[in-house]
């Protein structure tokens, strides 16, 4: 194969990729951490897309810390739980981004590579 079909290639397979890393982060991030770590009072949560979350920090948001996330009205404060923070939040957002980055590479990679599968040639016995 030629490089410019390897570069169609990878960029086709890093896109497919990064769409199926998104999805299963999602789905972890709403198992994981979807209005347990963070509750958001305008009807949200700490969605993995919205990043409702984000601001929180910037003191446009009043913000209390509980014990357990329990949003009943959107004139409440939106809840973080204890031992969490905005920045530790970010840093499982990163990783979850990274961490889809790195596989969508790695297969994008693939075609580069030079696998043969055909026999090798030195004698078993």
């Amino acid at each position: 194969m030629k490089p410019p079909a390897k570069i169609v290639i990878s960029i086709i397979i890093f896109s497919v990729a990064m769409i199926g890393m998104t999805i299963v982060c999602t789905a972890l991030w709403d198992e994981l951490l979807n209005g347990k770590v963070y509750g958001c009072s305008d009807g949200g949560n700490a969605d993995y897309w919205m990043l409702s979350w984000a601001g929180i920090g910037n003191g446009n948001y009043s913000v209390a810390t509980v014990k357990t996330i329990n949003i009943t009205s959107m004139s409440d404060p939106d809840e973080l739980k204890e031992g969490w923070s905005v920045a530790r939040l970010w840093s499982v957002w990163y990783s979850f981004f990274g961490a889809s980055l790195m596989v969508s590479f790695f297969f994008a990679s693939l075609p580069w590579w030079k696998i043969r599968c055909a026999p090798s040639s030195i004698p078993l016995h």
